[in-house]
């Protein structure tokens, strides 16, 4: 199985008539406003910035318009909002990848090439193996792709584990919080892999890994959190990508 990008939608290819929606990218219909406002105030930012070296350049522009255009390309180079989102995620990528190499290790699977890490990444890494350590639970699979043929969904758990005959399902985060989609994307995650592996799951839990140090961030995914509200982001994903004629996966292939 793989995945694919079309447009702005990435799906899973399950077999070669079946290829269903990625939950990521099913919630991606959920917006997210500060993340907006935190991209505004960085762009804010590198605009005055770049007014300010623009005032203090030897050479001057005689006129507004000239004034404007300096500024603007002033800007452009700085390029404050993707250099931090760049940076950021290369942290949290290199993070997530010796996770999943440890974790691969440790279940005896094969593994690459130890992954690349930057002092960031590396203290971001630590925080997670010292949690992990004391958490005591028992790897059953890493990065695992989950599915439902009922629902038409699938999607990558970063973590099934077991706990005194228990399991459970856990996603790992690198972002400065834990956002309420983050449950949601969970709670999917559950509902594939009971309906895959025939079990019943315990519970889910999102897990920060801070990339600025300290200790981890674990929420357990709430009770009150229900599959149909993902259900619910589901149908409006699917209204607004039909309502614009593009793709949304094809039709599940069983029913619960």
């Amino acid at each position: 199985m793989a995945y694919q990008a079309r447009d702005s939608a990435r799906f899973y290819d399950l077999a070669e008539d079946v290829q269903y929606p990625s939950v990521t990218t099913i919630l991606g219909v959920i917006a997210k406003p500060g993340l907006m406002y935190w991209a505004a105030n960085v762009e804010r930012a590198a605009i005055l910035a770049a007014v300010g070296d623009a005032l203090s350049n030897k050479k001057k522009p005689k006129t507004r318009a000239e004034m404007l255009a300096l500024i603007e390309t002033l800007a452009k180079e700085k390029k404050a909002a993707d250099k931090i989102k760049d940076k950021a995620a290369d942290i949290g990528n290199a993070a997530h990848a010796m996770v999943e190499y440890t974790l691969r290790k440790q279940l005896g699977l094969k593994v690459g090439a130890r992954p690349e890490m930057s002092k960031e990444s590396t203290r971001c890494f630590l925080s997670w193996q010292k949690w992990f350590k004391g958490t005591g639970l028992r790897p059953l699979a890493a990065e695992k792709m989950v599915f439902c043929h009922g629902c038409g969904i699938a999607g990558t758990a970063d973590l099934i584990a077991e706990k005194k005959g228990k399991y459970y399902v856990l996603d790992w985060k690198t972002g400065k919080a834990i956002y309420k989609e983050s449950f949601l994307q969970n709670i999917a995650y559950q509902h594939c892999w009971k309906t895959m592996a025939g079990k019943k799951v315990a519970g889910g839990a999102v897990v920060r890994l801070p990339k600025e140090g300290g200790d981890v961030e674990v929420q357990m995914t709430p009770k009150k959190v229900k599959y149909e509200a993902f259900q619910y982001a589901h149908g409006l994903w699917k209204w607004t990508r039909e309502i614009e004629g593009m793709k949304t996966g094809d039709a599940p292939k069983e029913t619960h």
